[in-house]
């Protein structure tokens, strides 16, 4: 091997380690930060009858059926996380966070707070629908198969 070839060797392999890490803390962050708390005001809004912030700030934007929308968004930001550390479905988990995060734009948006973070949030969602989950992932794995 060359230096030329280990150079670019060496990039590759760095470019899948980013690749990696940014999946593994992105995904722990909306599962920590965001999943389990809409999880923990949902229970308690069917529970004990609790408001859930969420579900008030999707029908402030006019959306109907605002608690189906909210047990949806919630169950995206609890399980796809969990899919995208492992590099399972990252595609799939990709598209339904793009589709929380554009939500979640909107709701800050419509109550004058700042998208900043919802909008890193959706062009991290856009590049893993881009890239799937990399070399280090479990849908490479079953894509290689027995090689």
């Amino acid at each position: 091997m060359n230096a030329e070839q280990a150079t670019l060797s060496q990039n590759l392999i760095s470019s899948d380690l980013i690749i990696v890490v940014v999946r593994v803390v992105f995904g722990g962050i909306v599962f920590t930060v965001h999943g389990v708390h809409k999880a923990i005001d949902g229970a308690a809004y069917f529970m004990h009858h609790k408001p859930w912030p969420l579900a008030d700030e999707i029908g402030a934007i006019g959306l109907p059926a605002q608690s189906t929308i909210a047990v949806l968004a919630t169950a995206i930001q609890l399980v796809m996380p969990i899919l995208l550390v492992a590099g399972f479905h990252t595609r799939l988990s990709a598209i339904a966070f793009m589709f929380v995060f554009a939500g979640a734009i909107a709701q800050n948006v419509s109550s004058g707070r700042d998208p900043q973070l919802a909008i890193v949030y959706l062009l991290i969602a856009l590049l893993y629908f881009a890239l799937g989950g990399g070399p280090w992932s479990l849908d490479a794995l079953l894509a290689r198969g027995d090689r």
